[in-house]
């Protein structure tokens, strides 16, 4: 049975030229993609990837960068295990080396990899954390010229951009992505997962740099030519506020630069297992109100239940007519608001309502589900 998975969280590290953190708006975040594994024998010597589980998640949303990394709150099974606290000290889920960000800003793409199980057993996750996003104002299209030892520093927006002649030697490794072991552990997102594969091996070897400074997270494209003849770096090395494109000793001293990135960037987080559509939860809001009259009116010594079944009408057909288009496996918020207006509440509403039925407790509990979905603890 393939499990339905609730929403993630992810969180996003500060860097230079990006602004404060502010609520997202107009981004939506959903699973695309579940890869399950089933128990495995303990016993099993064969080569296999014990990997658990691994959930794709798509952000849509306009004027995205980059995403950095991933913080979570809860990971839990449909029977209650906790999956998200560190095992024998070691952090239990990850995101995979390459999340991707369109060239026009409009998706996001990115893995989580959860390590624990056991998820041949599992019906439902339900996952809670919160993603922080760079998202930026305009994209900006720029070329420079670099000439070795005339003008071998350029600056460019929040970059200064050179052309190095350096030694093999002189290169130190990126770091690698961190991961808090605790029991809402960071996970730093990188792109690179072995940034020296092309750099010589020969220590003593000449190579020529290009080094962008700045935060490279926001940079989209970077272009290399040598006259009409674009170049391929052997390498590309990142570390915090500096990115390296390794070239051959003898590529000629004068280069043009292309570069494309986003200005004015500024963090953006996006809860995931928290309300990210105000309309659902309004709605959500007036279905209790619905419940909770009924059974104010209830407690009354002359019951007179005609203003809400009224009210509740109104409410209910709104509801129904809107969550009919979007409701969806992949959106189960708006799905158990479906199932709320258009069967529970008709069905509760042909009671006497003088006392509590079972239509009242379905009804109540389609309310529950939805703000489960929308992230309400």
């Amino acid at each position: 049975m393939k499990p339905f998975v609730g929403w993630g969280l992810v969180v996003l590290m500060m860097v230079s030229a990006v602004s404060a953190e502010v609520p997202a708006a107009g981004l939506k975040i959903r699973p695309i993609q579940y890869i399950s594994t089933d128990r495995i024998p303990d016993d099993l010597t064969l080569p296999i990837d014990r990997a658990g589980f691994q959930i794709r998640y798509l952000v849509e949303g306009e004027h995205l960068a980059a995403l950095d990394s991933v913080e979570i709150d809860s990971i839990r099974t449909s029977d209650g295990v906790e999956l998200s606290r560190p095992k024998n000290g070691k952090p239990t889920h990850r995101v995979g080396d390459s999340p991707m960000v369109s060239d026009d800003g409009k998706y996001c793409l990115f893995t989580l990899e959860i390590s624990q199980g056991p998820f041949g057993k599992v019906e439902e996750l339900t996952i809670q954390g919160q993603l922080t996003l760079l998202c930026g104002d305009e994209l900006i299209h720029s070329q420079i010229e670099l000439v070795e030892g005339q003008s071998p520093r350029k600056i460019e927006g929040p970059f200064v951009i050179s052309l190095v002649r350096s030694k093999a030697s002189a290169l130190s490794p990126a770091a690698a992505s961190p991961t808090a072991a605790n029991s809402k552990p960071t996970t730093q997102v990188t792109r690179e997962p072995n940034p020296r594969e092309g750099v010589p091996r020969d220590s003593d070897a000449d190579i020529l740099l290009v080094e962008i400074v700045g935060p490279s997270r926001i940079l989209t494209g970077v272009e290399i030519r040598n006259g009409n003849d674009v170049l391929t770096p052997g390498a590309t090395i990142n570390q915090p506020g500096r990115r390296s494109y390794v070239l051959p000793a003898d590529t000629p001293g004068k280069l043009a630069v292309s570069i494309r990135y986003w200005n004015r960037v500024r963090a953006v987080k996006l809860p995931i297992g928290s309300p990210m559509d105000s309309k659902d939860m309004r709605y959500l809001k007036q279905l209790r109100q619905i419940l909770d009259e009924i059974r104010a009116e209830r407690a009354r010594p002359a019951p007179d239940f005609t203003e809400v079944r009224k009210k509740a009408g109104i409410i209910g057909a709104e509801v129904n007519r809107v969550m009919k288009n979007e409701a969806s496996r992949d959106y189960p918020a708006k799905q158990n608001l479906l199932w709320a207006a258009r069967d529970e509440l008709p069905r509760m509403l042909a009671t006497d309502l003088l006392k509590p039925s079972k239509a009242e407790e379905s009804f109540e509990t389609r309310l529950k589900e939805a703000a489960m979905w929308l992230g309400e603890k």
